[in-house]
């Protein structure tokens, strides 16, 4: 009887199972990242996307759960994440994720991995002697006019990203000032971030602009407090072939221009960089 009841529950498992495999898809991508701030980045990643929670209609014919793993390298870091990301229904995504990495010295002030004991200058260099992590969960609301209106020209994209992540050196206590691959110095703690865009999608080699508008908020539990940063960003991108993508970023920002400065004040806008991408995806 017990024979049976495992091959039955074997042969379900089954169906359940091959329908999810048959349709589950693979990509992934190299990306070439470089700024008129001398950063210069190349990353990869792998993208495993399975359907999962699907049903009837436009809101839940298209659910799934992607695994993206990526490896990001630059002259003075190497940082690797997983992040899981669930689409419950057409207009949400749900995400949760992790990275970890490690910096060394390069030359000079090229130090991907660097500290003030105790928030105390001066500041000294950890390469290779310490990890950085970060911890993530993000929710996304996401919609487009062309799933209304279909059409080459009426695809208008709207899109809004909120996330909470807590990133800390592994060895560093909770007053030690830490600087990751040249970014700013930080504390270990809590942090909130968020994004809004509006983009405009095109059947031509421009096949997209957009206006992205983001905040941040470090150290949320830091009794000193932080200012909210604000960021503003002008984005376009080119479709060279199929798979080959140029992205254009110029952004603009109210972080004060002193990246040592704790904790982290608003100022005036400034322009901030350029950003060149470029993709190929496959």
């Amino acid at each position: 009887m017990r024979k049976k009841h495992f091959i039955v529950g074997i042969a379900m498992l089954m169906l359940i199972i091959l329908p999810v495999c048959a349709e589950t898809t693979m990509n992934g991508s190299i990306e070439l990242i470089v700024s008129t701030a001398k950063d210069v980045k190349v990353e990869t990643d792998f993208t495993i996307k399975m359907p999962i929670l699907t049903g009837e209609g436009p809101l839940f014919q298209g659910n799934n759960l992607k695994v993206k793993g990526l490896l990001g390298l630059s002259p003075v870091a190497a940082t690797v994440s997983v992040d899981a990301i669930l689409t419950p229904v057409a207009v949400m995504e749900l995400s949760l994720g992790g990275s970890m990495g490690t910096g060394w010295d390069l030359a000079g002030d090229l130090q991907g991995l660097r500290y003030f004991p105790n928030s105390i200058p001066p500041v000294q260099t950890l390469s290779l002697q310490d990890f950085y992590y970060n911890g993530r969960a993000g929710a996304a609301l996401q919609f487009d006019t062309a799933a209304i209106v279909p059409g080459d020209w009426t695809s208008v994209v709207i899109r809004t990203y909120h996330e909470f992540n807590y990133q800390g050196l592994l060895n560093r206590n909770a007053n030690d000032l830490w600087e990751y691959e040249l970014a700013g110095f930080r504390k270990n703690g809590f942090n909130y971030r968020s994004e809004y865009l509006v983009g405009y999608q095109m059947p031509i080699m421009l096949n997209m602009v957009a206006f992205m508008f983001e905040t941040s908020k470090f150290n949320l539990l830091d009794n000193h407090g932080n200012d909210t940063i604000y960021d503003m960003s002008v984005i376009g991108n080119l479709n060279f072939i199929e798979g080959l993508n140029l992205t254009l970023v110029g952004q603009f920002t109210t972080k004060m221009n002193d990246s040592t400065l704790y904790p982290k004040l608003r100022g005036a806008w400034r322009f901030s960089r350029l950003v060149a991408m470029l993709k190929y995806s496959f």
